[in-house]
């Protein structure tokens, strides 16, 4: 593998861990959105639904008590209480449709309580209708306070309903506040855990990388000085795919054709000084050739020289 595909090779490990993390956290927000979402949406509106209900049922308790206890002939406060008590009948109505639909939509499982609340709010409303008629007649006795009582009675139970519906809505609170809170530990521990591997695959890439890299050059550098030295038998020895391998082949080559020509050189070296060697004896035969040939001319003219002297002396006598 080439270089530059190992340090590419790298990087997108590295790059696709990040993005995998990126993933992971992006899938846990989600979570936690779907979660906040559905706290929102569907539990919060709830609760407030059943704030609703309980506050409208208190009204009307409130003030089909104020006429319980309302002087006859004071038709003035009678009118007043008794739009106050169809009023919190309009609030309960708008707040149980709402509730009423919530639960169907979204807790199929609390049907039966709304079911109850419905059937002890119809109790309530019942009664506190008998109290504004009796009221109206102008009865004040016994039954009056009879149907007080009920009224207490009544509300008691509606109020008890509603508590429990709410209870359920605060485990359900709970829950969901759980799953959040799990769901926030998991994502920090992913990411933790993602952010130690990542460091870990990058060492080791590095490692490796460098290592891919550092070796194969000092191998080259080694070889380069032993080649230097004159050692012209040395390999680098370096197997790899990429450019040091490349290199490394180009070297042993250049170093393989330089011992041919170290071999070619001593050779001529060697055929120059076995010719040096011949030619030299071949001069010291001249010189010994040109030695005799001159010691043999110096004869030659002394003897002449000698003949001439004898032939003088005989012409003289």
């Amino acid at each position: 593998m080439k270089t530059r595909f190992k340090l590419i090779f790298g990087f997108s490990v590295i790059i696709l861990l990040f993005l995998l993390e990126g993933y992971l956290n992006i899938t846990n927000i989600n979570k936690l959105h779907t979660s906040f979402n559905l706290l929102d949406e569907e539990t919060i509106p709830v609760v407030h639904s059943l704030q609703d209900i309980k506050i409208s049922s208190l009204k009307v308790v409130a003030s089909t008590m104020e006429v319980a206890f309302m002087e006859i002939g004071n038709g003035v406060n009678l009118t007043e209480e008794k739009e106050k008590i169809n009023q919190g009948k309009t609030d309960f109505e708008g707040a149980f449709l709402r509730y009423g639909i919530l639960v169907e939509t979204y807790f199929p499982d609390e049907t039966e309580v709304k079911s109850e609340i419905k059937e002890r709010w119809d109790i309530l409303t019942d009664i506190s209708d008998e109290i504004v008629s009796l009221k109206e007649k102008g009865i004040t006795d016994k039954g009056i306070i009879e149907s007080k009582d009920k009224l207490e009675e009544a509300e008691e139970n509606l109020l008890e309903s509603i508590d429990e519906a709410l209870q359920d809505e605060e485990e359900e609170t709970k829950t969901r506040g759980v799953a959040v809170e799990k769901i926030v530990k998991n994502s920090l521990i992913n990411t933790l855990i993602f952010m130690f591997v990542t460091i870990i695959f990058s060492l080791l890439i590095g490692i490796i990388v460098s290592k891919s890299i550092s070796k194969p050059l000092k191998r080259l550098v080694y070889t380069t000085n032993e080649v230097g030295k004159g050692n012209l038998d040395i390999k680098t020895e370096i197997k790899s795919k990429d450019e040091f391998g490349e290199l490394s082949s180009n070297f042993d080559k250049m170093t393989e054709d330089l011992k041919k020509s170290m071999i070619s050189i001593n050779e001529l070296d060697k055929n120059v000084k076995e010719r040096t060697k011949k030619l030299q004896s071949k001069n010291e035969e001249m010189e010994q050739f040109n030695k005799l040939a001159v010691g043999r001319e110096l004869k030659m003219i002394e003897l002449k020289k000698n003949i001439k002297e004898l032939e003088e002396k005989l012409q003289n006598k």
